[in-house]
């Protein structure tokens, strides 16, 4: 898997120029996918084709150093959140419903 990456705009793109329906690229739970990640400075004719992609201009400041990544995976496609009770459960309470605050 090739994705594209607009620096100037904090954007994913396929390998064809095309937006992801989330804004993030995601591989479907027990694939494997080599993963190729090209940065580029200038993006122009997003979602038009392959052809456009060829017109991008890559991303070279890499001169100071210092630059590092990270891949986040999610092995169930569930997001974490904390939460805590507003208030003590009891079993009559269990089953009428609970009020959770996320953050």
């Amino acid at each position: 898997m090739k994705l594209l990456y607009d620096v100037q705009n904090n954007k994913w793109y396929n390998e064809n120029g095309e937006s992801f329906s989330n804004e993030q690229p995601a591989i479907p739970y027990g694939n494997t996918e080599r993963i190729e990640i090209q940065l580029y400075a200038e993006v122009n004719g997003t979602n038009s084709g392959r052809e456009a992609v060829e017109d991008w201009v890559k991303y070279t400041e890499f001169s100071d150093g210092g630059y590092s990544a990270i891949l986040a995976t999610d092995n169930n496609f569930q997001h974490w959140y904390k939460g805590s009770l507003k208030e003590a459960v009891s079993p009559e309470t269990a089953t009428s419903g609970i009020h959770v605050e996320t953050t």
